[in-house]
This record gives C-alpha cells, structure tokens and sequence, in this order.
C-alpha cells in the first residue's frame, strides 16, 4: 500500500507539473509599462531633441541638422559641447575682419570623432563641421574668445596648418534658454 500512495503522488505531479509551469513556458505577454522618452525643450516650447544620454549632470540631445546627426551637451543656459569633443575654439580666417569661410585653429590636433557621428566644434552657441581637408594658407584675423564670438583680433599675416568649417546651425537663432527637459 505504501507503494500504491508513492505511485500516486509520483503520477499527481507529472501530471501536474505542466499545469505549474504553463505561465513560465507561456508566451511572453505584453507589457503594459511604456518606456519614457524624456525631451529637451527651449524656453518657449520648441522641442530641441531626444535625450540620449548623460555627460555628468548634463542631458546629452541628438539633434538633427539637415541630414547629419549632432548630440549636444545641455546646459539650462546654453548649450555646453559637442559630439566632437572640442569647445571653445579659435577661428582663424584669411580676411581681416572675420569675415568669410572660418577656419579650425590647430587643424592637426583634431580628436577623432566618435562614428557614425559628425565631428562638431562648438563656439559660443555656433556649431561648425569640417568642410575641407587640413591645410596650410594664411590667415589675418581670429575669434578667439568662445564666450564673445562677435570679438574679431586682426594682426599680420602669417602661415597656419588649419582646416575649413562650415556652419553647420546658430543656436541663438533656433532655441531660447533656458532649457528645460521633460
């Protein structure tokens, strides 16, 4: 008899066991949580991009320019980096007035870019992207003061290996500090 209740309780749990597990081996079923985006916004609404990451305490946002890809360092009042990595450069330029193609200081110390982004140079709220190869010309003029773009120094020419930029966007005439996220 003994052998009888083993038998039983033995046959109870195969039996029962694809019942136990059925919510385990189940398909897995939706979730009803929704994962949150959180968004940078200017000042007066305007959505600035998705936040993609953290540099510290700053929100890092993509944001698309045109077809290219650009992440940016956000601070409440401005905007602090770039995906290139340098800021605060100098521009040298062949006029005497800084005027015309803006021009890389040292075009031979560039950071590599992390891919597939663009490489960025941030001065003041401007965002530059390369738009040349490095090269040697001469130059008359710098901006050199990141926080006062408009602070042209013009001297005597002279010989720079530099490389040309383009501008790629103005962040003064596209968002309004402060920067919220949300």
């Amino acid at each position: 008899m003994r052998m009888g209740i083993r038998a039983a309780i033995v046959g109870l749990a195969v039996v029962a066991l694809p019942v136990i597990w059925e919510p385990v081996l189940a398909e897995p079923q939706q979730s009803t949580h929704t994962q949150r985006t959180w968004t940078a916004w200017d000042n007066d609404g305007k959505r600035i991009g998705n936040i993609v990451g953290l540099e510290g305490p700053y929100p890092m946002v993509s944001l698309s320019v045109g077809k290219d890809l650009v992440i940016l360092t956000l601070g409440r009042d401005g905007v602090l980096a770039t995906s290139g990595g340098v800021t605060g450069i100098g521009l040298y330029f062949t006029s005497s007035d800084c005027s015309g193609t803006p021009f890389l200081a040292n075009g031979n110390l560039l950071p590599e870019p992390p891919s597939p982004l663009l490489p960025t140079y941030l001065f003041g709220q401007r965002v530059f992207a390369p738009s040349g190869p490095p090269q040697t010309l001469t130059v008359r003029s710098t901006v050199g003061d990141p926080m006062n773009p408009t602070a042209c120094i013009s001297f005597p020419a002279y010989e720079v290996f530099t490389m040309p930029l383009q501008l790629l966007i103005d962040l003064t005439t596209q968002f309004t500090p402060p920067y919220s996220v949300r």
